[in-house]
């Protein structure tokens, strides 16, 4: 068996996060597991697929970067994601390191969002003027 046969009660009893949908350009992917980075003391994360380990994602909280970040989830998002406020959800997005320091990005268009409970997520897209795929990171 390999983790792509997993069901997602089996992917959640493990405690990978999981995408029903798989995310957008990886379908297919679709159990996760969230690695602390460094000494696990620092805002980044993996984003580990455990479909394919080759695959992996930094990601952060975009509060950490960003502390007016807002996050307006529409309902269909919430309905599927069985979110009903902001304590049951737990929101990523994904880090384009940069080659030098400052130039790293992050992506506040499709912030990824898990339900805390259910470890299931989904990525949203937003929109408003403060939604962009590749917004300055800072001096990280």
């Amino acid at each position: 068996m390999t983790e792509t046969d997993l069901t997602r009660e089996e992917c959640v009893d493990a405690g990978h996060i999981y995408f029903p949908a798989g995310l957008p350009g990886f379908p297919r992917l679709r159990s996760f597991e969230l690695v602390p980075l460094g000494a696990g003391e620092g805002p980044f994360s993996a984003l580990v697929s455990c479909d394919d380990p080759g695959v992996r994602f930094i990601v952060a909280s975009p509060w950490e970067f960003r502390p007016d970040f807002e996050l307006d989830l529409d309902p269909s998002t919430r309905s599927r994601l069985g979110i009903s406020g902001p304590d049951d959800a737990e929101v990523l997005c994904v880090i384009t390191p940069g080659e030098r320091p400052g130039e790293s990005t992050i992506n506040l268009l499709g912030p990824i969002v898990v339900n805390r409970r259910t470890l299931e997520a989904r990525q949203a897209v937003l929109s408003g003027p403060r939604a962009a795929v590749r917004a300055p990171l800072g001096g990280v």
